[in-house]
Protein backbone atom coordinates (compact mmCIF):
# COMPACT_ATOMS: atom_id res chain seq x y z
CA UNK A 1 0.00 0.00 0.00
CA UNK A 2 2.64 2.49 -0.95
CA UNK A 3 0.13 4.61 -2.82
CA UNK A 4 -1.63 5.60 0.41
CA UNK A 5 -1.82 9.44 0.34
CA UNK A 6 -2.34 9.59 4.11
CA UNK A 7 0.99 8.09 5.15
CA UNK A 8 1.89 5.07 7.20
CA UNK A 9 -0.59 5.79 9.98
CA UNK A 10 -3.38 4.34 7.86
CA UNK A 11 -1.51 1.32 6.51
CA UNK A 12 -3.12 -2.05 7.09
CA UNK A 13 -0.30 -2.98 9.44
CA UNK A 14 -1.08 -0.06 11.76
CA UNK A 15 -4.77 -0.85 11.75
CA UNK A 16 -4.08 -4.39 12.85
CA UNK A 17 -1.61 -3.58 15.62
CA UNK A 18 -2.89 -0.34 17.09
CA UNK A 19 -5.41 -0.42 19.88
CA UNK A 20 -8.44 1.81 19.50
CA UNK A 21 -8.09 5.07 21.34
CA UNK A 22 -9.87 5.21 24.66
CA UNK A 23 -12.85 7.52 24.51
CA UNK A 24 -12.02 10.87 25.99
CA UNK A 25 -14.12 11.86 28.93
CA UNK A 26 -15.62 15.27 28.64
CA UNK A 27 -14.44 17.68 31.28
CA UNK A 28 -17.31 18.45 33.54
CA UNK A 29 -17.66 21.67 35.40
CA UNK A 30 -17.64 21.31 39.15
CA UNK A 31 -21.08 20.91 40.54
CA UNK A 32 -22.73 23.99 41.91
CA UNK A 33 -22.42 24.47 45.62
CA UNK A 34 -25.73 25.04 47.38
CA UNK A 35 -26.29 27.67 50.02
CA UNK A 36 -29.09 28.93 52.18
CA UNK A 37 -29.84 32.60 51.67
CA UNK A 38 -32.27 35.05 53.23
CA UNK A 39 -34.11 37.59 51.11
CA UNK A 40 -36.37 40.14 52.76
CA UNK A 41 -36.65 37.96 55.86
CA UNK A 42 -37.56 34.82 53.90
CA UNK A 43 -35.23 31.79 53.97
CA UNK A 44 -34.42 30.10 50.65
CA UNK A 45 -32.69 26.75 51.08
CA UNK A 46 -30.32 24.92 48.76
CA UNK A 47 -29.89 27.74 46.26
CA UNK A 48 -27.24 27.24 43.58
CA UNK A 49 -26.18 29.39 40.66
CA UNK A 50 -23.71 28.14 38.07
CA UNK A 51 -20.32 29.73 38.58
CA UNK A 52 -21.05 31.19 42.02
CA UNK A 53 -19.76 29.95 45.35
CA UNK A 54 -21.77 30.09 48.57
CA UNK A 55 -19.76 33.22 49.47
CA UNK A 56 -20.78 34.83 46.16
CA UNK A 57 -24.42 33.92 46.79
CA UNK A 58 -24.18 35.54 50.21
CA UNK A 59 -22.80 38.74 48.69
CA UNK A 60 -25.54 38.81 46.04
CA UNK A 61 -28.27 38.23 48.63
CA UNK A 62 -26.86 41.11 50.71
CA UNK A 63 -26.96 43.35 47.62
CA UNK A 64 -30.60 42.42 47.03
CA UNK A 65 -31.53 42.98 50.68
CA UNK A 66 -29.75 46.34 50.70
CA UNK A 67 -31.58 47.42 47.52
CA UNK A 68 -34.89 46.24 48.98
CA UNK A 69 -34.34 48.30 52.14
CA UNK A 70 -33.30 51.35 50.10
CA UNK A 71 -36.35 51.19 47.84
CA UNK A 72 -38.66 50.46 50.74
CA UNK A 73 -37.34 53.50 52.59
CA UNK A 74 -37.64 55.69 49.47
CA UNK A 75 -41.18 54.51 48.82
CA UNK A 76 -42.36 55.18 52.36
CA UNK A 77 -40.71 58.60 52.48
CA UNK A 78 -41.88 59.82 49.08
CA UNK A 79 -44.69 59.40 46.58
CA UNK A 80 -42.46 57.65 44.01
CA UNK A 81 -43.94 54.18 44.47
CA UNK A 82 -47.57 55.05 45.04
CA UNK A 83 -48.34 52.37 47.61
CA UNK A 84 -45.85 49.57 48.02
CA UNK A 85 -46.29 45.88 48.50
CA UNK A 86 -43.83 43.02 48.40
CA UNK A 87 -44.51 42.18 44.76
CA UNK A 88 -44.04 45.77 43.56
CA UNK A 89 -40.93 46.13 45.69
CA UNK A 90 -39.49 42.88 44.29
CA UNK A 91 -40.23 43.96 40.75
CA UNK A 92 -38.52 47.29 41.32
CA UNK A 93 -35.44 45.55 42.72
CA UNK A 94 -35.38 43.25 39.69
CA UNK A 95 -35.72 46.24 37.40
CA UNK A 96 -32.85 48.12 39.06
CA UNK A 97 -30.50 45.13 38.89
CA UNK A 98 -31.50 44.42 35.29
CA UNK A 99 -30.83 48.09 34.47
CA UNK A 100 -27.38 47.90 36.05
CA UNK A 101 -26.63 44.72 34.12
CA UNK A 102 -27.77 46.35 30.88
CA UNK A 103 -25.56 49.40 31.47
CA UNK A 104 -22.55 47.17 32.22
CA UNK A 105 -23.17 45.19 29.04
CA UNK A 106 -23.40 48.42 27.03
CA UNK A 107 -20.19 49.75 28.55
CA UNK A 108 -18.48 46.44 27.93
CA UNK A 109 -19.56 46.50 24.28
CA UNK A 110 -18.32 50.06 23.86
CA UNK A 111 -15.03 49.21 25.51
CA UNK A 112 -14.68 46.21 23.22
CA UNK A 113 -15.25 48.38 20.16
CA UNK A 114 -12.76 50.97 21.41
CA UNK A 115 -10.18 48.24 22.03
CA UNK A 116 -10.77 46.80 18.56
CA UNK A 117 -10.14 50.25 17.04
CA UNK A 118 -6.90 50.58 19.05
CA UNK A 119 -5.79 47.12 17.95
CA UNK A 120 -6.55 47.97 14.31
CA UNK A 121 -4.50 51.18 14.62
CA UNK A 122 -1.55 49.27 16.12
CA UNK A 123 -1.73 46.62 13.40
CA UNK A 124 -1.79 49.34 10.74
CA UNK A 125 1.28 51.02 12.27
CA UNK A 126 3.09 47.68 12.44
CA UNK A 127 2.28 46.98 8.80
CA UNK A 128 3.56 50.42 7.80
CA UNK A 129 6.74 49.90 9.81
CA UNK A 130 7.35 46.48 8.30
CA UNK A 131 6.66 47.83 4.83
CA UNK A 132 9.11 50.71 5.38
CA UNK A 133 11.78 48.23 6.61
CA UNK A 134 11.43 46.16 3.43
CA UNK A 135 11.96 49.19 1.20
Amino acid sequence: MNDNPYGSLFDEQNFATQKPAAPQQAETAPENENANIELNGMLFEDIAVAGLTPMDLSVVSKMVNDKLKELERDCFEGPACGGIDTLRLSLLVSFYFASELYMLQQESGLAGKANAKRIDAVVERLQQTLKADKE
